[in-house]
């Protein structure tokens, strides 16, 4: 088991809380950014640390951006004193009057995107070579397409040429992309000044925004990769809307890019939830 995950089992079963699960889940899915605006609005006190009640409201509020029950609605299904016992545990402490400051908030979600990365690229690497194929890191790409368009994507990995398919993507490759993933809005800014200015986006363009934008490195290989997943192969250009359509789909529960560069719409912002949240 997952030496991460086993802080929050209080009880020594190797199991964690489903509402523990659901947190977890969301987290991976909001910015860092958001996450950190909505705890200092929660911070009353300018203290830099939120108590159990404040944290609770967090909660709410981050659940509730991302659509899912909020904790009071699924106490008449599971016990409340039960609600991420763990997690409540290790930030406040069994008598639950302790405090959580931003700083450890903030490596609480940095620690768990790390180690649920990792799990996932041991569940490719089921060997435990220390790498996975091409194929099965375009896989990991395109799980987040559209129902709609995921057989189109899946026909297009099994198609693979073999120098893409048999490549090795280390766990430090995976780690690398993912950062840049996680940066998806500011790569958007980035390519739509690119295609503007230059009416497409090649190779060396994103190679050279992804390094100079982004601060990571990827392997030319990767880049590669990605062109043959979302590329236009007789213009040898990047279909970028393509590309952000998948990508985005893994982050739609923060601020939603827009895809053609459009305004965006007039919907209820994540800011909203977190007032309405702190004026209950």
């Amino acid at each position: 088991p997952s030496r991460f995950i086993s802080k929050f089992d209080i009880n020594g079963d190797n199991t964690i809380g489903f509402d523990e699960f659901l947190l977890f889940q969301t987290l991976l899915s909001i910015p860092m950014d958001d996450l950190e605006v909505a705890f200092r609005l929660m911070d009353k006190d300018s203290s830099g640390k939120v108590d159990r009640t404040e944290f609770r409201q967090l909660l709410d509020a981050i659940e509730t951006r991302a659509g899912k029950p909020s904790m009071s609605m699924r106490k008449s299904v599971h016990n409340a004193e039960g609600d991420l016992y763990g997690l409540m545990n290790t930030f406040f402490g069994a008598d639950g009057r302790g405090q959580l400051s931003l700083a450890t908030f903030r490596t609480f979600v940095a620690d768990l995107r790390e180690e649920l990365l990792r799990l996932e690229f041991q569940y490719y690497d089921w060997r435990k070579q220390g790498w996975i194929s091409g194929r099965d890191f375009a896989h990991s790409i395109v799980s987040c397409a559209r129902l709609k368009h995921v057989d189109s994507y899946l026909d297009k990995c099994q198609a693979m040429p073999p120098e893409l398919a048999g490549l090795q993507v280390t766990f430090q490759d995976f780690k690398q992309f993912r950062e840049v993933w996680a940066q998806l809005r500011m790569l958007s800014v980035a390519l739509e000044f690119l295609h503007n200015t230059n009416g497409c986006v090649r190779r060396s363009d994103l190679c050279w925004t992804v390094q100079h934008v982004l601060g990571v490195k990827l392997r030319p290989q990767l880049v590669d990769l990605l062109f043959y997943l979302f590329g236009d192969k007789a213009k040898d250009e990047l279909n970028v809307n393509f590309m952000f359509q998948v990508l985005n789909r893994h982050y739609a529960t923060g601020l939603t890019i827009s895809y053609h560069f459009e305004q965006p719409t007039s919907s209820k912002s994540y800011l909203d939830c977190v007032r309405e949240c702190m004026a209950k």
